[in-house]
């Protein structure tokens, strides 16, 4: 979702949402478990101002949700989803700028 701040068209805001269901991370092999990364959805906020033709601005807070990285070994004999890896990925902050000669 994106909008323009101003009529011009050279300030917009926005903010993207990207979701990811269960996927497998490490195939397993001769009865070793699969590991899958749990799904997760992460929300970016990101603000561009393009002050002149040629310059263009950008600041962005990135996993304001901060979701965890996790991801299990699913073992389906027991039926069961048994503790990888697990981490806070926390949250990415950027500003940028760019110039186009």
């Amino acid at each position: 979702l994106s909008y323009f701040i101003n009529e011009a068209k050279t300030m917009s805001i926005g903010t993207y949402i990207n979701y990811f269901s269960d996927r497998i991370q490490v195939a397993g092999s001769e009865g070793t478990p699969d590991v899958v990364e749990k799904g997760q959805t992460v929300v970016d906020l990101v603000y561009q101002w393009e002050p002149t033709e040629n310059l263009d601005l950008k600041a962005s807070i990135k996993n304001l949700t901060r979701e965890k990285f996790e991801s299990v070994h699913q073992v389906e004999l027991l039926n069961a989803e048994l503790p990888y890896n697990s981490y806070d990925r926390g949250m990415d902050f950027s500003i940028s700028a760019s110039y186009k000669f």
